[in-house]
């Protein structure tokens, strides 16, 4: 890390304290993690009653949403917002279950396709008016440019994360290096 980094880091370190000395409830460290637990655990609920995961219930959704209901593996993984690893085990098991096929592609012989079966076609139809009720019940009572500000900062948020991620990766890989 340059010595730039560190001084940045150290002032947004100096920033976070002060913070931290806020109420509870204004800080944005506590609440994000906290809305997301409940996020997951509230979906996670939902759609087990379908008999899916979460992640199961994302990759149903994106393949749907997609015109010709056909994906790569790493699209379907960064439309999902997980690594290609990370989504493999939900994947075989929807393959397993006849929600999924795993198809050639015509242009690469060794590269896979995954498209929706009639099955998964049909879960797809109720994973789409699930996301939908539960997206109706927790934007309840916020403004829509409520939701705008959330998300764009949110998004900013998110970019910071990637960038110290980034450099402290790189930081790592030069210590082990040595």
């Amino acid at each position: 890390m340059s010595s730039d980094s560190i001084t940045y880091c150290c002032r947004m370190a100096d920033v976070v304290s002060r913070e931290l000395r806020l109420d509870k409830s204004e800080q944005i460290e506590i609440a994000v993690p906290s809305a997301s637990r409940i996020f997951r655990r509230v979906y996670e609920t939902y759609f087990g009653r379908l008999g899916i995961t979460l992640t199961q219930a994302l990759i149903i959704g994106q393949l749907d949403l997609e015109s010709s209901h056909v994906l790569n593996q790493t699209e379907l993984a960064s439309r999902v917002g997980l690594r290609k690893t990370a989504i493999g085990a939900a994947l075989d098991a929807l393959i397993v279950r006849g929600y999924v096929d795993r198809i050639s592609d015509p242009g690469d012989g060794r590269a896979k396709l995954l498209s929706l079966t009639e099955k998964g076609s049909e879960l797809g139809r109720a994973v789409d008016h699930g996301f939908g009720e539960l997206a109706a019940v927790s934007r309840q009572r916020t403004t829509k440019e409520q939701r705008r500000q959330l998300v764009t900062t949110l998004a900013t948020m998110r970019e910071n994360l990637e960038q110290l991620e980034a450099g402290l990766l790189a930081h790592a890989e030069q210590i082990s290096a040595r």
